[in-house]
């Protein structure tokens, strides 16, 4: 698999070719991160860097041009799957062969699912917390190709949810932020890893006080 940053000078003319990745922000955060590589459900490898977020972990990145630092899998005696080295990859583009775009898509289950409130901050248990979704579609959906992401992690659901109609999702695993300190963001993604819709609960959350998407573009406490 070949992946490129979309901003990069060398990927500039394979923008939408299936062979660059794109980020709201300028690119991988050097702090803190992790890359989860999925096939359906299941997670076949992963790496993360600078927190815990999983077993294979590495120190964080300089910020620093001069040490341009990368994190590649080592393909020889190692003390680790992966090595921090001083690493650019050269790759001929022109020599690989970009897969066909399909011209009849098949559309995920999830996409029609939202988010439509969230209750963080409980009075007494942990177990008072849900997040709200909303089947916008016309058709029932199957929870069990479906999950939620946040911090880092993905929740598999499971389930029908009609069309029409909301389901609160309570879970042991799935414990939010209380009161965040600046916001916190819980999306759906569907089996390929894929964010279908995302919200974000701000700051100043109030005990058994639920964030509510009360309409598009309006979010509100109820």
């Amino acid at each position: 698999m070949t992946l490129g940053f979309s901003k990069s000078p060398q990927y500039a003319d394979y923008v939408g070719s299936g062979l660059t990745y794109y980020f709201s922000s300028s690119g991988l955060a050097s702090t803190a991160g992790a890359i989860q590589l999925y096939e359906k459900d299941a997670l076949i490898d992963e790496l993360c860097w600078g927190k815990d977020f999983c077993a294979q972990k590495y120190p964080k990145f300089s910020t620093s041009d001069t040490d341009n630092y990368s994190l590649r899998r080592c393909d020889g005696e190692c003390e680790s799957a992966f090595e921090q080295q001083k690493y650019y990859p050269e790759i001929d583009l022109a020599a690989i062969e970009l897969a066909p775009i399909k011209e009849n898509t098949v559309s995920s289950p999830c996409e029609n699912l939202r988010i439509t409130e969230v209750l963080s901050y409980y009075r007494q248990a942990v177990s008072e917390q849900f997040v709200e979704l909303y089947n916008s579609g016309a058709e029932s959906v199957d929870l069990s190709g479906c999950r939620i992401g946040y911090k880092n992690k993905q929740y598999p659901l499971d389930g029908v949810l009609l069309s029409g109609s909301y389901k609160a999702i309570r879970s042991a695993d799935l414990t939010l932020v209380k009161n965040p300190s600046v916001y916190a963001e819980l999306s759906i993604l569907d089996a390929s890893g894929e964010i279908v819709s995302s919200m974000k609960y701000l700051h100043g959350q109030r005990k058994l006080t639920s964030y509510a998407l009360f309409d598009i573009g309006t979010e509100q406490e109820n």
